[in-house]
């Protein structure tokens, strides 16, 4: 409200200055020591004001612009949507009618409607890094869903793709709120990998990941020996966007993701596989 309001009085003066020069009404003389706009206007210096919060910054980039500058809106839930194995909207051009897809991104475009037998039901456009698709959400699922439907909310959801000649959309059947920071889905934990490269650094990631206690288990992974180790209880960390940053600046971008685990009938821990933070 400050920086619109010195906006305001700034505009009020350029035009009662334009004015007053058609008129005649200003000279050289009524300037006295100005010499130029820049003189006339030290009481209108901008307001020390913090920076918008990323997310709603990038909301007024796309509302002004139509699209993002600083970043795009889900770079920081990027584990989150890996470790949930989101596929990325411009991959579904080629899939099937009736497959079942996870998709991750920001709701666009929220429309409330009712259908004719006075049923609610809501569709939007859900957009990440890749494109666009048009989400329908049902009456018979509405009512499970209608408290988080939000413009600008990052959410994960399942739905039935529909993909023929005529339209591409998604009826949406499951949906959740994503948050920035927090634990990672049930069975998931933080590994990092381990080489010749970043193994000078283990001190340093230490210390950085003990800066950041929290639930999620951790494993280091050696390619080069193809093992992979289980920390124990004493360093568990807290997932959040600060963390990866900070072991992708130290490690690699590539080093740091989400492996689902689990401990079979024998005791023994099984990582099929890696969600890559990327």
């Amino acid at each position: 409200s400050q920086l619109l309001a010195m906006l305001d009085t700034c505009l009020e003066r350029a035009q009662r200055f334009q004015e007053e020069r058609q008129r005649g009404q200003l000279s050289l003389f009524d300037l006295g020591e100005a010499t130029d706009w820049d003189d006339l206007s030290t009481d209108t210096e901008p307001p020390d004001l913090p920076e918008y919060p990323l997310l709603k910054l990038l909301a007024l980039e796309k509302e002004t612009l139509g699209f993002y500058i600083t970043g795009h809106p889900i770079h920081d839930y990027r584990w989150q949507l890996a470790a949930r194995g989101v596929e990325p909207i411009a991959h579904l051009e080629e899939a099937a009618d009736g497959t079942l897809v996870r998709l991750g991104g920001i709701i666009t475009n929220l429309k409330r409607t009712v259908t004719r037998k006075g049923e609610n039901m809501a569709y939007f456009t859900l957009e990440d890094t890749t494109g666009m698709m048009e989400i329908l959400v049902f009456p018979k699922n509405y009512l499970r869903f209608a408290s988080l439907l939000e413009k600008d909310r990052v959410v994960y959801l399942e739905g039935r793709l529909v993909n023929n000649e005529e339209e591409r959309k998604v009826f949406a059947e499951n949906l959740e709120v994503l948050q920035a920071q927090g634990d990672p889905p049930p069975g998931y934990v933080l590994e990092i990998r381990i080489t010749p490269e970043n193994g000078r650094y283990l001190e340093e990631l230490h210390a950085l990941l003990a800066e950041h206690p929290g639930n999620t288990e951790l494993i280091l992974s050696f390619p080069g020996y193809r093992k992979r180790v289980l920390v124990g209880e004493k360093l568990r960390v807290q997932i959040s966007p600060e963390l990866l940053k900070k072991v992708e600046n130290v490690m690699g971008k590539d080093k740091v993701g989400l492996v689902k685990f689990r401990i079979d009938d024998e005791g023994k821990h099984n990582l099929p596989g890696r969600a890559k933070t990327k």
